[in-house]
């Protein structure tokens, strides 16, 4: 065999090794991550006051009656079905399933939920704002936390502050009687294995309680209910923390 014919089988193996190589690398590189990691849901507000509303009349409000402003204290959930929606698959997987709270003060929030769930990238969210059965009322009677949502009300949303009437504050708890699956778009959320990553599901005070009139709806007049609650469902969004 002369020189140029080994010069040029010893290029073709080195070219043959190289791209061996590079698509080993490539396959690796490429290969679907696995294992777990967390998601912690957290509840937040978007402002922590609902500032001066216009002053109208009560016969030109759609219901009840308005106050100046209102100040939020804190924001209780109650939720019994939290899922995730994969990017790329489209596959939903589950964070929570079982009542459990999502509580937010003006310290921020302190009581969350989290889960387990495959690595991946989540650009959805759904939750199920729900109202305790007669049997897992008798399951969180002993529970502090879950006092304001064992009563024959039902609540399923506490909302707790002070709501100013001609300068005067008076002290409030509202009780939104919501239950359905809200679904929420956000900022893609990738998550790693051994990592956790929090989604917020924020309440805008000011789109729940102010009306299409700019009046601040007055939480304790149970005729304001059905238009708060409406209006609830629309000022709840999902935000990557």
């Amino acid at each position: 065999m002369n020189r140029d014919s080994l010069i040029s089988k010893s290029v073709m193996a080195c070219t043959l090794l190289a791209l061996v190589t590079i698509s080993a690398c490539s396959d690796s590189a490429t290969a679907p991550q696995s294992g777990t990691g967390t998601v912690q849901i957290e509840g937040g507000m978007s402002t922590g006051s609902v500032p001066f509303g216009k002053t109208v009349a009560g016969s030109e409000l759609e219901s009840g009656i308005s106050v100046d402003s209102l100040r939020i204290s804190s924001v209780k959930f109650l939720i019994s079905e939290i899922k995730l929606q994969s990017k790329d698959a489209g596959t939903e997987v589950n964070v929570k399933i079982g009542a459990a709270l999502l509580v937010v003060d003006q310290s921020g929030s302190r009581l969350s939920i989290s889960g387990a769930v495959p690595v991946g990238i989540y650009n959805k969210v759904s939750i199920k704002i729900h109202r305790l059965k007669d049997d897992e009322r008798l399951t969180f009677l002993t529970n502090p936390d879950f006092g304001d949502f064992i009563g024959d009300d039902r609540s399923s949303m506490i909302i707790s502050g002070i709501a100013y009437d001609k300068g005067r504050p008076y002290p409030f708890t509202y009780g939104s009687k919501i239950e359905e699956t809200l679904k929420f778009d956000y900022a893609d959320v990738s998550v790693t294995q051994s990592g956790t990553s929090a989604i917020v599901i924020q309440l805008d005070p000011v789109a729940a309680f102010k009306n299409k009139s700019l009046a601040v709806l007055d939480p304790r007049d149970p005729s304001n209910g059905d238009e708060i609650d409406k209006a609830i469902k629309t000022a709840l969004k999902a935000i990557h923390k």
